[in-house]
């Protein structure tokens, strides 16, 4: 019978299997021609770094096109509140836990539209209102060189143990727009008010920045900075 495998009485069937295998591998090795040229080691490399410079350029140009300028009335102020001590009678952490308290205040008091970061000072001395007084804002800047450039508003407070209570004055600087406030003050009997107190004279020497937008020669409306901050009082 053309085409078919006869299997001759008492011969084993692994001897067809056998057989089989190897008119296989004749018939395989017969029509493989090498048709690919494999790169070498070098090639492989510099493959892989192309890549990679593909994908950095890609991201590059990625981020470039989704930065987009966040609004004014949406834009948070940067805040440095900076507390300068002249309390002998109380612990350091006593005075740090006021400063954490402080911190926590703002939060809950002023909400997002300020960015606060709260922390004590020591180089402003005497610690009192006379001094704070004729501080310049290139001394404060002296001392955050790093920070100059991402703080909208710097905040230098004294707090100084008075008697059976305490002194505090604040004073307010916003370089951007070349504001400074006279110092505010306020006496304390109770240490549990001084964190609200240090945040309440902090907002009353603040000034809120605005632009005007939208003129049209008989009205135009005014836009503030964080005016829009979601949570703000």
């Amino acid at each position: 019978m053309d085409g078919a495998i006869v299997v001759s009485p008492g011969r084993p069937m692994n001897h067809l299997g056998n057989r089989t295998a190897r008119m296989a591998r004749r018939r395989c090795h017969s029509r493989i021609t090498p048709c690919i040229d494999w790169p070498t080691a070098n090639q492989v490399c510099q493959m892989t770094l192309l890549f990679l410079v593909s994908i950095c350029l890609a991201d590059d140009a990625l981020s470039a096109d989704s930065i987009v300028e966040v609004p004014l009335e949406l834009r948070p102020y940067r805040v440095r509140m900076l507390v300068a001590f002249d309390a002998p009678n109380q612990s350091a952490a006593t005075l740090g836990d006021m400063l954490t308290e402080t911190r926590r205040m703002s939060d809950r008091c002023i909400g997002p539209i300020w960015q606060v970061t709260v922390e004590e000072i020591d180089w402003l001395q005497p610690v009192c209102v006379e001094a704070l007084a004729r501080l310049p804002l290139t001394e404060i800047e002296s001392h955050f060189a790093a920070a100059k450039k991402s703080c909208d508003v710097w905040f230098v407070a004294t707090v100084r143990e008075n008697g059976s209570g305490w002194r505090i004055h604040v004073r307010a600087w916003q370089p951007d727009f070349h504001l400074e406030s006279e110092a505010v003050g306020r006496d304390v009997i109770d240490t549990h008010d001084l964190p609200l107190t240090l945040v309440q004279l902090c907002r009353s020497a603040f000034s809120p920045i605005g632009k005007v937008d939208e003129v049209d020669g008989k009205t135009a409306k005014l836009v503030i900075q964080g005016g829009g901050s979601a949570g703000t009082r």
